[in-house]
């Protein structure tokens, strides 16, 4: 049975296989035309490049988007499913395109004054300029807003381990470029976003960062920090993988500060803020689960690595206790009810809504259940699994709602069947599988979100993909361990 002719309405394990085979086909001819580097935003009936991209869909900001070209950050998912299949399927040409990709990005695409990537939220490389691309400016914010970079999710240590055999320089300059995240002056605060081209002395001064591209300390009445919890995570993983590489003692201090900043302002047993000054600073379980990951994670990059440091290796991991206990007993943290119970909609129907939250909740107990081992934290996970796989998806023409959302729930009910075994979660898998078939699988590409008709990665499109790998191996009886298990969108 053909991709062509699959009937997505029923349940048949060849649909998931055949659809995900074709859709990794398609994206490695697409690779071939950009030096092997996948855009963020196609036509997913044709796989072409917009001249003008689509309007964003509800939530979803327009200087967020990578509209011109491919953003690493977006695109690692699909890369872990090329590897993943190409060795599970012996097809080398998937293999190839993941190697082509990241061998043009670590040679073409790095060079900036500061070291940092152009991915994220607010920075990609540009295809059609073969440039680097600031969505900020490109859609008429402000046209003289510097390149921003972030990390929107995770970087997967084992993207850096690719990264780090091709181009070992590019990974320490990242790290040291790290630095750019903390704002000009004293007391020391961080910020979530830096200037791509920090350390130009060319560069302007601007509202928002001094000429050296550090961000200013904004302190207006509606002027945040900026400086939120996953954040802190993300960087801290970033430069104690390029330590543990390279042993560089100038590391150290950013590694122990960028730990610290988080602790020294935690509150007895609560949930961290979102971000602690600003309009927004309500407590945020989501967050602080996150840098709990990041902070365990951390710990198995400081003592596997070849550089190794096994005392602060167990500082991470004290800490990230602690703060998976204040997730557990802070009820009054104001996402408890929302978030912690699962009381709010599944299906949020828009970019960042509280369906996404929900979605992503038992990846992250569950990927913390993997990395500590507390049975707690799985328990947590299959309760909240539950009422996200058995809720029905909206049918209505109206809601957009996010690949990555379905993606989650999918990925994580196919890694909960792995532990467990138990067939109600294979069935639900399988219904999941199907539910996104009929939703975002008609065309040549995975749509970015139910009811509209082009791919986006930003939307999650590649976790899409990645999920129904992962379900393929699972219906189809195939070693499913190259997969590995993800929790980068936290």
């Amino acid at each position: 049975m053909t991709y062509a002719q699959c009937d997505f309405k029923t349940s048949s394990n060849d649909d998931v296989l055949s659809a995900l085979t074709h859709y990794l086909d398609r994206i490695v001819e697409i690779g071939k035309q950009y030096h092997g580097l996948i855009p963020s935003v196609m036509n997913a009936k044709t796989g072409h490049v917009f001249e003008h991209p689509p309007e964003p869909i509800k939530g979803q900001r327009q200087g967020d988007r990578a509209r011109w070209g491919c953003n690493l950050m977006h695109d690692h998912p699909l890369l872990l499913t090329l590897y993943g299949m190409g060795e599970i399927l012996n097809r080398q040409d998937y293999t190839q395109a993941a190697d082509l990709y990241l061998q043009r990005f670590t040679s073409h695409c790095v060079n900036t004054p500061s070291g940092l990537f152009p991915w994220g939220e607010h920075a990609y490389w540009r295809l059609d300029t073969d440039t680097f691309g600031n969505s900020n400016a490109e859609v008429g914010i402000d046209p003289t807003y510097p390149i921003i970079h972030d990390h929107l999710r995770a970087a997967p240590i084992w993207l850096w381990d690719k990264i780090n055999s091709l181009n070992p320089t590019c990974v320490q300059r990242y790290a040291h470029g790290l630095d750019y995240h903390f704002k000009f002056g004293k007391p020391v605060e961080f910020s979530r976003h830096a200037c791509l081209m920090g350390g130009d002395p060319t560069l302007p001064d601007h509202k928002g960062y001094t000429a050296s591209g550090r961000p200013r300390r904004l302190t207006g009445p509606n002027d945040g920090a900026n400086d939120f919890p996953r954040h802190s995570g993300f960087y801290t993983l970033d430069i104690a993988y390029a330590w543990s590489q390279s042993g560089d003692a100038n590391l150290l201090p950013m590694l122990h500060r960028a730990a610290d900043y988080w602790w020294n302002k935690r509150e007895h047993h609560r949930v961290l803020p979102l971000q602690s000054r600003g309009p927004e600073t309500f407590r945020h379980t989501a967050q602080t689960l996150s840098l709990a990951i990041s902070l365990c994670e951390t710990a198995n990059v400081l003592e596997s690595g070849s550089y190794q440091n096994k005392a602060l290796a167990k500082t991470y991991r004290d800490r990230a206790a602690y703060y998976i206990q204040c997730c557990y007993v802070d009820e009054e943290s104001d996402d408890y009810e929302k978030a912690m119970l699962c009381k709010g909609p599944v299906w949020g129907g828009e970019y960042g809504s509280q369906g996404y939250i929900l979605c992503m909740y038992p990846n992250l107990f569950l990927g913390l259940y993997r990395l500590t081992g507390e049975t707690r934290l799985f328990d947590t996970a299959t309760q909240q699994l539950h009422r996200v796989a058995t809720s029905a998806f909206p049918e209505s023409d109206q809601s957009n709602i996010p690949a990555s959302d379905i993606a989650m729930a999918i990925m994580t009910t196919v890694d909960i069947y792995g532990i467990t075994n138990d067939p109600c979660w294979k069935k639900q898998a399988s219904i999941l599988g199907q539910k996104a078939l009929t939703h975002y699988g008609q065309y040549q590409l995975p749509i970015g979100a139910s009811n509209i008709d082009w791919y986006e990665s930003q939307l999650g499109a590649s976790y899409l993909i990645y999920a129904l790998a992962k379900l393929a191996c699972l219906e189809n009886n195939l070693n499913i361990t190259p997969l590995g298990f993800d929790t980068t969108n936290r």
